[in-house]
């Protein structure tokens, strides 16, 4: 049987190994409410609460999860930086540096016309 000395942690820091933190989901509190047009030609109401997703491993990344008829402007307040982006069926990663971010979202007329009645916007932090 081994015995370790008392206050000898160094069993357990090895058995335990690195602790992490899970990456992290921020729904978007204002949804993105409006109409466009379906590539058939038909108007299709649009509805939508985009989702955010920061990783504390991939420092200064924002994924935007979730398809949407939309386009997201952001910027990162803390520094400055912005950008447009449009979401995407797979997580789409976008480098928005670490800080506090805010965006909106309006109704996208990619296969056609679109309304906004009422822009999508929230905001989170990006470690």
């Amino acid at each position: 049987m081994e015995v370790s000395a008392p206050g000898d942690d160094s069993r357990a820091a090895t058995a335990c190994g690195r602790a992490t933190a899970a990456p992290a989901d921020t729904a978007l509190p204002v949804p993105d409410v409006g109409i466009t047009t379906l590539p058939t030609g038909f108007p299709s109401l649009v509805y939508t609460q985009v989702t955010v997703r920061t990783d504390p491993e991939r420092r200064g990344v924002t994924e935007f999860v979730g398809y949407c008829s939309c386009t997201a402007q952001w910027r990162n307040v803390s520094t400055g930086v912005g950008g447009i982006m449009v979401p995407a069926v797979k997580p789409t990663p976008v480098v928005t540096g670490s800080g506090a971010l805010v965006a909106a979202m309006t109704v996208d007329g990619r296969s056609g016309v679109a309304v906004t009645a009422l822009p999508g916007a929230g905001t989170w932090n990006v470690p």
